[in-house]
């Protein structure tokens, strides 16, 4: 249930592409269904504060979100002990 979900770990704002088309910037966040093992889910924020689940991004321990120059959504997640970089899809987590 999304109001159970604690969506803590990351936002990211896409400023390049609504600026663009003349849409208002959307707002994205990670978050688990589960218990601290679970992998995580990809969700956007609505503008009333809903959030929609996206999918799941097949990872675990993921860190914030953040938006390249070119518009390429990635996170921060730990994978056997190391820290690596994952290009998130925002159309389908």
């Amino acid at each position: 249930m999304v109001s159970r979900v604690s969506i803590a770990l990351g936002l990211a704002w896409l400023f390049y592409s609504p600026l663009l088309a003349g849409e208002s910037p959307t707002l994205y966040g990670i978050g688990r269904v589960g218990g601290p093992e679970s992998p995580q889910m990809l969700y956007r924020l609505g503008p009333s504060g809903e959030a929609e689940a996206v999918g799941l991004l097949g990872l675990q321990s993921c860190d914030g979100l953040d938006f390249d120059p070119q518009g390429k959504l990635f996170t921060i997640c730990e994978r056997d002990g190391l820290s690596i970089l994952a290009e998130v899809d925002p159309d389908t987590g």
